[in-house]
């Protein structure tokens, strides 16, 4: 009798937790979709405004259109980017026809919803999921004037905070400021490996001079990280110490070396990109024949071409479209094409049909 009361009992339990689960998921679903129905309304609503303000005749009635859709905002960011699309949308697409200058009258509603104090506000207020995408938008903002409380977010323990952070000072071109979060973040390999190249992407300022501070005092592992971003961007003036890499103990760096060395296409690396074609590990040969594509010279050429014969199938295909790219002519690799080595013969004529797909298509 007690083995079945509590059967039912822990039955009973259970359906009121199911109960009690279906009851918040429903009143979470109904929470998301009535700020949905809000924000859509909004959005129709400031459509509206802003033509409004665009065409107002009077600059009276601008003025009060502008106060009337600043109060709408609020200190909701959310309204803000729904404003700031609309904006952007009339800047790009917009006629000239408006009563005055188109540019002028969205600078000035800007300057009335003044989004650096909506942004700055946020930083003073704690908010550990806001702050991060606070900085990014007065980074956008060139903000400046807050420039020292940015940096100070970027050491924050908070992962998320910090990374937002070093972004705006990124966009800001301040290089001290990411440097300082470049070594923090060094040794934690996989997360720093993926965000060093979006920091250079977006950073705004000299990237060599931000290369350079942060060469001057990273470890080997960053070391090989910062070489691989800033190769597309060819700074010659690290031309000696990419050569030094590529006589280095450690792969990962000669790797990094060689394909900043073949970005640069400098015909006095001819050498250097040859020797590493040989080199034991198979991604350095592929590398290096990437590079000598860029120099195209009879050397290069004959090179290239040994590496179609690669014991590497990868190594091989890079050789091929090397070759395609070095726009050679088919009485130059006649002897691959003909010649006793399947793999490479059968890797040219890939390479070749794929070219003249591209082309087609």
């Amino acid at each position: 009798m007690h083995y079945e009361l509590f059967t039912v009992l822990c039955v009973i339990i259970c359906l009121l937790i199911l109960s009690l689960e279906y009851l918040w998921l429903a009143l979470l679903a109904k929470k998301q979709e009535d700020a949905k129905n809000k924000y859509e309304a909004a959005a129709k609503k400031i459509e509206s405004m802003v033509e409004g303000i665009l065409y107002s005749p009077t600059e009276s009635s601008r003025k009060s259109e502008t106060e009337a859709l600043k109060e709408l905002m609020g200190d909701d960011t959310r309204l803000f980017e729904i404003i700031s699309a609309q904006l952007c949308f009339w800047e790009t697409y917009g006629d000239d026809e408006t009563f005055g200058n188109k540019m002028e009258i969205i600078d000035g509603i800007y300057d009335a919803l003044d989004p650096v104090k909506l942004f700055s506000d946020i930083l003073k207020s704690g908010n550990k999921y806001k702050i991060g995408y606070a900085c990014r938008r007065l980074a956008d903002f060139d903000a400046y004037e807050y420039l020292n409380d940015i940096c100070r977010l970027s050491k924050s323990k908070n992962r998320n905070i910090a990374y937002n952070a070093a972004m705006a000072l990124s966009r800001l071109g301040y290089a001290e400021g990411v440097t300082e979060y470049v070594l923090r973040i060094e040794s934690d390999k996989k997360y720093s490996y993926r965000i060093i190249n979006e920091l250079f992407s977006g950073f705004s300022s000299d990237r060599y001079e931000l290369a350079s501070q942060i060469l001057a005092k990273c470890d080997d592992y960053m070391k090989t990280v910062v070489i691989k971003a800033i190769a597309p961007y060819r700074f010659t003036q690290f031309k000696q110490l990419y050569t030094d890499g590529t006589t280095s103990k450690n792969t990962d760096m000669r790797i990094a070396c060689v394909k900043a060395l073949g970005e640069l296409g400098d015909p006095e690396s001819e050498h250097i990109l040859l020797t590493a074609s040989k080199d034991n590990d198979w991604v350095v040969r592929s590398s290096a024949v990437k590079g000598l594509k860029k120099l195209a010279t009879p050397a290069a050429i004959q090179g290239v071409k040994d590496a179609t014969k690669d014991r590497e199938w990868w190594v091989r295909q890079a050789a091929a479209y090397s070759l395609i790219d070095m726009n050679v002519q088919i009485s130059e690799i006649e002897d691959v094409l003909g010649g006793y080595d399947k793999y490479a013969s059968d890797a040219v004529k890939y390479a070749l049909y794929r070219s003249v797909d591209l082309k087609e298509n």
